[in-house]
Order: structure tokens, then sequence, then C-alpha cells
């Protein structure tokens, strides 16, 4: 019998972006695969977003609109909603290229007991269209191994199996947003194959008022316990992993900080940060990011 219900549901939380998203939707509704459904979550904006999303005037688009909670709760909220064998998410200021749907079912459908499966995608300047970071390629199919080492995927291009929400989903504590995702994804690779495709199917694109350039020191240390305490009382994640890799990856989140700090000229504070991040991994003294650190540090 032929599948009644889509086989992707696509997710886009937001929140005052009715100047973004309609740009986005329409690089959703000009997929060369069309067996698809988008769910808009507008959480709690005051802006007139159900109206940019009238305006299309699609049937595949369905509008909810709920208190704001952030977007943790927002992604959890469409994933409940979804229909589609797989849900995928997308920020209301991301775009994706007409293959995008088409390369994720080409492979899902020979890969049909595929839990988790993510492709590439670059991020750009909003205005120009240049390349500013090219896409992460991965070497190995899996990317189980690579993910622990930092958050190349965000929220873009990863497609899930509806049904594991049920057992996983995202944090919702609104302290915790912009390191949910990264969450998410570590559970999910303590349990499941993360099947990578090195194909650049979609952008994000950088521009003033993106949620990720902003900086705030108290909020990043304090997703970075946060991260280590979630990952410590996960004993799916300890039996796959370790917990020298939980200390890893709050080196790396401590050293994330510092670099900020180091940015930002407060060098005092980054090399705190920096300290205590080598106390927790001395190999973070390797990274590119730690030779940054120091050259702020030392030389600005």
């Amino acid at each position: 019998m032929p599948e009644t219900n889509p086989y992707f549901t696509i997710i886009i939380p937001t929140y005052n972006r009715a100047n973004l998203i309609d740009r986005t939707l329409r690089t959703i509704l000009s997929q060369t695969f069309l067996n698809f459904e988008v769910i808009v979550v507008d959480d709690g904006g005051a802006d007139d977003t159900e109206g940019v999303v009238k305006n299309l005037d699609s049937e595949k688009i369905i509008y909810f609109r709920k208190k704001n909670g952030e977007r943790g709760a927002a992604r959890n909220f469409g994933w409940e909603k979804a229909k589609g064998n797989y849900v995928t998410f997308l920020d209301s200021d991301d775009i994706l290229y007409p293959n995008h749907f088409e390369e994720a079912y080409k492979f899902l459908i020979q890969n049909r007991n595929c839990t988790c499966y993510a492709q590439a995608y670059e991020i750009k300047n909003a205005l120009t269209e240049s390349v500013l970071i090219k896409a992460y390629q991965a070497k190995k199919p899996t990317i189980n191994n690579d993910i622990i080492k930092g958050n190349f995927l965000s929220c873009f291009g990863v497609f899930i199996k509806k049904d594991i929400i049920h057992n996983i989903k995202f944090e919702e504590d609104r302290r915790f947003a912009g390191t949910e995702d990264w969450l998410l994804w570590l559970q999910i690779a303590a349990l499941y194959p993360m099947y990578y495709n090195n194909v650049v199917t979609g952008a994000m694109l950088e521009h003033p008022n993106r949620s990720v350039l902003s900086f705030n020191e108290q909020s990043l240390f304090y997703r970075s316990v946060f991260l280590k305490q979630k990952l410590e009382k996960d004993t799916a994640f300890i039996k796959t992993y370790g917990y020298k890799t939980i200390n890893r990856i709050y080196a790396h989140m401590l050293s994330y900080t510092s670099l900020h700090l180091a940015i930002s000229n407060k060098k005092s504070k980054a090399l705190n940060y920096w300290i205590k991040a080598l106390k927790y991994n001395i190999t973070e003294l390797m990274t590119r990011r730690s030779l940054a650190i120091m050259k702020k540090i030392l030389f600005s």
C-alpha cells in the first residue's frame, strides 16, 4: 500500500522572524522531492509570522502558535505534531538547496533501519551569498566519534526517526538554549549509528541578528556545567564513551568560553577558563582554539 503520511516533517521554530522566514519557506517549497510537510512553530512572537505563512498559500505548511518556551520546547512541540517517518529541523533564517530532501530520501530508502542521518551545510553571507565557512566533511560514513569532539551539526539537516521522541528529545531548560542540540546528538550517538552525507544541501545565513552570534559568559558557563551534569547521568553515554569523554566535552565548552572572552579583551577571565579547560583535558592545549586563545591573550 502507498504511504499516506509524508516521508519527512521539517520543523521550524521561530520567534519574531517574519522578515526572514519567507525566504526560508520558499526554499523548502522549491524541493525536487515533494513528499513532506512543514511545521512552523511560532514560539510566542509578536510579529506577523502567521501572515507571512498564510501568504504562501501552501497546503504543505502547518502553522502553530504556542507560549514562548525557547527553541528546545518549540522543536519538541513540532516533533509531537509530526506525521512524517523522519523529522528534520531548520531555523527560520536558513535555506535549503533544491536537492536537500531528494538526497536524504535516496539514502534513507536504502537504509530503512537508519535512526539518525545528517547532511552537510555551509555558512554564507546573507547579503552577498559568499561562502564564509565550508561544510564539514566526514572521513567515515558515521560520525559517532566525530560529534563528541564538537558540534558541527547544529540543527541543520539532521533527520531522525520520528518515534524515538518517546525515549529522547530536546532539553527544554531555556538557560541551556544554544547547546540543547549538541546534547541531543550526543545522546543519540550513544545509542545509534549516526550516518553523514558530505554532499552540501543547504546553508546557514550569517546576519547581524543571528542568535548564535550573541555571547554571555554566565550563560555559556551554565551550559557547560549543565551539559556535563546531564551526560554524567546518562548511563548509555557513559557505557559507550566513558567519563573521560565527558571531561573532554566539558573542557571543549570551557575553552570555547575562554576564546570569546579573549576576543572581548577580557584576558584575565579568558586565562582562568583556559587553565580550567586544560585541567579537565590537557590535550585541549594542542587545538587550534588554544592557539587562538594564546595569541589573543599574549599579543592583542
